[in-house]
């Protein structure tokens, strides 16, 4: 006996799989199998003759497409046909004898819910008794990904319509402007488009480096797919530019969707130019669709950059009012945006399952690359800034104080000023399910600013961070004399504005004042253009 061929029963596999949308799927030009972990697939195989359960006995033989799988490592893996009575309810890999007719049999399938996901190669030993084996060798590729409607997959997603939305839609919206005047453009994710899911792969094999063992893991895989859309120190898929020449590249604004970013990359091995945050997250976001991972994109109004990770926005002044630029390294951006990723998190102690902050812009080095994350959203909220991973950066982008420094000297102590609680982590907004509305997720990254809760995580950062400027703000808190600035109205150019400062004084003690008000324009990340006005007041 002899297998003749082996259909991959694409449309049956891919409506049962919801993959059928794959280009891989549909192409006249060499199409392939793609399928989700921890459900069954069909495969309809042609003998020579017909089968006999009495004496023909049949061994599949998976692998995943690597230099050396191993059945140690779980890269490899041996299973014979069974019927129905025999096959194990346990989560492990299977074939089982689903229908006999003539030359024809049909079997399905099962593979674990945590099985390696990637490209997986199949051959088929035939053996009969008294009369030896031969071997077939499925000459083409079998994807599998995660799998969100898996409840043992550790990305499985409650509800239909949160698996539709962020795994099968691929056209969203990202949030942009300000927290004032938001406003949306859409993205086209495309984790169905023509060669998205091969590059998608392609970043965890040949980018990141990430090992093939990893590959079942949803949170070690987000690590990854973080470091390898951005160039720095990797050469991943987008090169960022903040600055205004985009020679030699695209515009930021002019990308509208990520099927051609992840195209020209996967085509030429180089980074894309140019991207900013946006581009970014909308590649990642489609990059974990395409993977099966449940993802949308986030974005965070008046989101902080917090270099020493102090849960401060320091800006230090000099004696005349005017900020030293040298030390005020920390910026606010006008927005930020990254992805967030749904999964299980195992590594971490009951609590911190769900949604992820998986930022790929790259702004600060975690664990020596630029990258940041997955760092429960649950973590953020509530202040558990050394769980990980790189909480304590996004509890900044979305929490830190700005705090005003008096600086008189590299050999004298800073003074505290001023401190704002409530301008960072604006509006945080992402897209609707099932509609092209603004969803609000500010109360599941932060507590009511000023509310009691907000406050007392905020202090439970400040005492964890080793920071210097954590400390000089915990130590300088409580001074006699407090600042309220208050903006009365909307700033829009062209039109005046007022702004009004209450100085209070809540000690027994009288205090003269020297208050220096100082308006200023800044650019997208916070670094000041121009004085606008300036007035000294005793």
């Amino acid at each position: 006996m002899q297998i003749v061929s082996v259909d991959p029963c694409l449309r049956r596999n891919g409506f049962s799989h919801r993959t059928g949308m794959f280009d891989l799927m549909t192409t006249n030009d060499d199409p392939q199998l793609v399928v989700r972990r921890g459900q069954p697939f069909v495969l309809e195989l042609t003998l020579s003759r017909p089968y006999n359960q009495e004496t023909d006995k049949l061994n599949s033989y998976f692998k995943v497409l690597a230099t050396y799988p191993s059945f140690g490592r779980k890269t490899m893996v041996t299973m014979p046909l069974l019927v129905r009575a025999e096959v194990s309810s346990e989560n492990i890999w299977s074939a089982e004898l689903d229908n006999s007719n003539g030359n024809k049999i049909s079997v399905f399938i099962s593979t674990p819910a945590d099985t390696i996901i990637g490209k997986w190669k199949m051959e088929i030993d035939c053996m009969v008794k008294k009369e030896g084996s031969n071997n077939y060798k499925y000459k083409k590729l079998i994807y599998i990904l995660f799998n969100a409607w898996c409840k043992d997959d550790a990305v499985f997603i409650d509800g239909a319509a949160n698996r539709k939305e962020y795994v099968i839609t691929e056209v969203g919206s990202i949030w942009k402007g300000s927290f004032k005047k938001p406003h949306s453009s859409l993205w086209k994710y495309g984790q169905f488009d023509k060669d998205v899911l091969d590059c998608s792969l392609y970043l965890l094999e040949k980018v990141s480096k990430l090992p093939l063992t990893q590959y079942n893991d949803p949170v070690m895989v987000s690590r990854a797919v973080s470091s390898a859309v951005n160039s720095p120190d990797d050469n991943g898929v987008v090169y960022g530019n903040w600055s205004e020449d985009f020679s030699g590249g695209n515009k930021p604004s002019e990308w509208i969707g990520s099927p051609k970013i992840l195209r020209k990359y996967y085509k030429t091995q180089k980074p894309v130019k140019y991207g900013q945050c946006y581009v970014f997250a909308g590649v990642t976001t489609t990059v974990f669709r395409a993977l099966g991972i449940p993802s949308r994109t986030v974005t965070c109004y008046k989101s902080a950059h917090d270099y020493g990770c102090s849960h401060t926005i320091d800006i230090f002044i000099d004696d005349n009012g005017e900020i030293l630029s040298e030390f005020s390294k920390d910026l606010i951006w006008n927005y930020h945006v990254w992805s967030e990723m749904w999964t299980k998190r195992p590594d971490l102690e009951p609590g911190y399952d769900g949604w992820q902050v998986v930022d790929g812009t790259p702004q600060e080095l975690s664990d020596n690359l630029y990258r940041c994350g997955p760092a429960p959203v649950v973590a953020i909220k509530r202040g558990d800034v050394k769980k990980p991973y790189d909480v304590a950066y996004v509890f900044s982008e979305v929490n830190a104080d700005v705090i005003y420094w008096k600086f008189q000297g590299l050999t004298q102590p800073l003074k505290l000023i001023q401190s704002d609680t409530i301008g960072v982590g604006q509006f945080i907004s992402t897209k609707a399910v099932g509609s092209y509305e603004r969803e609000d997720l500010t109360d599941q990254y932060k507590y009511r600013e000023k509310s009691r809760e907000e406050r007392l995580t905020m202090l439970k950062a400040l005492r964890t961070s080793e920071h210097l400027n954590s400390r000089y703000y915990l130590n300088e808190s409580f001074n006699d004399v407090k600042f309220e600035f208050q903006l009365q109205d909307d700033i829009t150019i062209g039109n005046s504005y007022s702004i009004y400062l209450t100085a209070r004084n809540v000690s027994m003690t009288n205090h003269n004042v020297s208050i220096i008000l100082r308006s200023a324009t800044q650019n997208y990340h916070g670094e000041i253009i121009s004085i606008i006005k300036r007035e000294e007041k005793k």
